[in-house]
């Protein structure tokens, strides 16, 4: 997968998309590049020389993307997830209803870093009325979500699925104000005299205006998780530039097998020329790149990342 913030950073000119932000790189900058090229190469499965190229790109992309993630990865480990959360077993007490809508509050501490992101799985949800429909409220940062599910019993908890991540420093579910919600104590993450400080999340109930011990009808099964996508993002220009010189070499490659050639249209001895030389600048490119992001990341204090290197100093 291609995180979206790269997508779209390479094109051809005159292909610019009329919504979102301008491409930042273009093959027609290549140093060899022709119209000519790109049309002597396009087939009847890309009869147009702009969709042959949008092909060009897509596959560069991935390329890219692919050889970026092994550059780091001997170097460094990026983290799937830092905690984990899960519910604890319903209690039969309940709280009565009130004009102000409560659930759950969970917060990202300042340890969790710019990567952490919090995914939920499904909610647990639990209350003492029968009700044809419920409507759960997901609110995280600005944006909010609701998730309305059919024939709910009394007393019974549910899983809803949700598949919900987000990157918001507080994420807050509620159930409607007529709810009478089952309640659960807040749940204890450590033992003896050990602090929760080393956690990512806090996660306390929410009683309307203010978060405290009680969860009020609803949990969550979800973690604490590292959107690693967003590391890359940083890189949007050095990545759009890659595609541009990747996306040259395999033009150069596909102009030998084209079903097309002949001396007027393609010249094989300069399509080897340009793929050797687009070929040794992107390797180039790929290694300043990636001395450049090892040292960046070294600087960085991110549970979401772990180095797999120790560094050695030496005293005489």
């Amino acid at each position: 997968m291609i995180p979206a913030c790269l997508l779209h950073t390479t094109s051809l000119r005159g292909c610019d998309p009329i919504e979102g932000p301008a491409p930042l790189a273009f093959l027609d900058d290549l140093p060899g590049w022709s119209f000519a090229l790109i049309t002597g190469v396009a087939n009847a499965d890309t009869p147009s020389a702009y969709d042959y190229a949008a092909r060009l790109i897509g596959n560069a992309q991935d390329i890219v993307m692919n050889d970026m993630r092994l550059k780091l990865a001997g170097r460094f480990t990026l983290r799937d997830s830092i905690e984990y959360i899960l519910p604890e077993p319903w209690q039969l007490t309940t709280s009565t209803p009130t004009a102000l809508r409560r659930g759950i509050q969970i917060q990202k501490k300042r340890n969790c870093g710019k990567l952490a992101c919090f995914t939920i799985e499904s909610l647990s949800v639990a209350v003492a009325n029968d009700l044809p429909t419920l409507t759960i409220e997901v609110q995280a940062g600005n944006q909010t979500t609701y998730y309305t599910v059919e024939d709910v019993e009394a007393y019974q908890p549910f899983e809803v699925p949700i598949d919900f991540t987000s990157t918001a420093d507080i994420v807050r579910i509620t159930l409607p104000e007529t709810v009478t919600p089952l309640t659960v104590n807040q749940p204890s993450k450590y033992c003896g005299c050990r602090s929760d400080d080393h956690l990512c999340w806090s996660l306390h109930g929410w009683d309307g205006l203010t978060k405290g011990k009680t969860l009020f009808g609803v949990q969550v099964r979800g973690k604490a998780g590292c959107c690693v996508d967003d590391l890359y993002c940083l890189w949007k220009q050095q990545f759009a530039d890659l595609v541009k010189w990747r996306a040259g070499m395999l033009l150069a490659m596909e102009g030998h097998v084209t079903s097309r050639i002949n001396e007027h249209t393609l010249n094989q001895e300069k399509l080897s020329i340009l793929h050797d030389n687009w070929a040794a600048e992107y390797e180039a490119r790929l290694k300043v790149w990636a001395d450049s992001a090892r040292l960046s990341i070294a600087s960085l204090k991110e549970q979401c990342i772990t180095c797999n290197q120790t560094q050695y100093t030496y005293g005489y």
